[in-house]
């Protein structure tokens, strides 16, 4: 259970709509089910072109803003152990991204179901990720984990004490009561044992938009001219937050469920963030 939430910022800021310079961060993820679409083989194939379709387009945009340079989030450390499968000769190009902030391994292999696995069960999980980070010389210290609605308040020991400093949780609420959270986006997750850990959950998003939020936002974008989404939803919920004195937003997932055109989807998400940002009346900019 969570025993407490511990806000990192304490500062109260009253503002009007908007009054804020917001920048809305659209991160790249899928969730990668094993064969739930797709069967095993097409789903490793999907995901590693998946990956080579982003690291393409971080070639093709470095000499872009900043915001719209093109970044990928592991969510699963299986993602980058595909990749590599297939294309082993771009391994120094992965890791090189990787070191730039470009490119985000996972610390879990795959998309681990908390509520059931043992401590060992839990923590033999890291260990491909963790041999990875120790082979190519890269931090293993933020994780994403995707869709499954459990955080389970031994996790923060054992992810804390493996290294871990942030854990962004995109959850799908399935069996559970993820609805009744009050907790602010931001918080400090403390464990049994003291052990602290930043999370990034935020209820609204992942209520309206699960596991796939800045697909909801893009949507708008690729088929409207004017879209609302942003100005309609988003910033009036972020400026009604009593405590979240930030001017950034992180809208969590662009994939979805892994499929075989999934790699299509990496310039269209790029073309949604520049279309947006064009327009001279947004009331925030979105970036990668």
């Amino acid at each position: 259970m969570i025993k407490y939430y511990r806000l990192f910022f304490l500062v109260m800021i009253s503002c009007p709509a908007f009054a804020r310079d917001w920048t809305i961060y659209i991160s790249n993820e899928i969730c990668a089910d094993y064969t739930w679409v797709i069967d095993e083989e097409q789903t490793r194939d999907a995901v590693a072109e998946l990956i080579r379709a982003h690291l393409d387009l971080m070639t093709a945009t470095d000499h872009e803003p900043w915001e719209l340079q093109n970044r990928y989030t592991c969510t699963i450390t299986n993602e980058a152990l595909f990749f590599l499968a297939k294309y082993p000769e771009r391994e120094a190009e992965l890791v090189r991204r990787i070191r730039e902030g470009r490119f985000q391994l996972s610390p879990f292999l795959c998309n681990t179901d908390w509520g059931f696995p043992g401590v060992e069960g839990f923590l033999r999980s890291l260990y491909p990720a963790k041999r990875l980070a120790m082979k190519w010389n890269v931090p293993l210290e933020h994780a994403v984990h995707s869709e499954l609605p459990s955080f389970p308040w031994g996790a923060a020991p054992l992810l804390a004490g493996s290294g871990i400093r942030w854990c962004a949780k995109p959850f799908y609420n399935y069996d559970a009561h993820f609805e009744k959270l009050t907790n602010p986006p931001l918080f400090e997750y403390e464990g049994p044992d003291s052990s602290r850990l930043r999370v990034v959950l935020d209820p609204w998003t992942c209520q309206n938009f699960s596991y796939a939020q800045g697909a909801g936002i893009l949507k708008r974008v690729w088929h409207a001219n004017n879209p609302t989404t942003v100005e309609g939803s988003w910033l009036p919920h972020f400026n009604s937050l009593e405590n979240y004195p930030l001017d950034i937003i992180l809208a969590q997932g662009t994939h979805g469920d892994i499929a075989l055109d999934s790699r299509q989807e990496a310039q269209i998400v790029h073309d949604g963030i520049q279309k947006y940002n064009r327009n001279p009346q947004r009331p925030a900019k979105l970036a990668h």
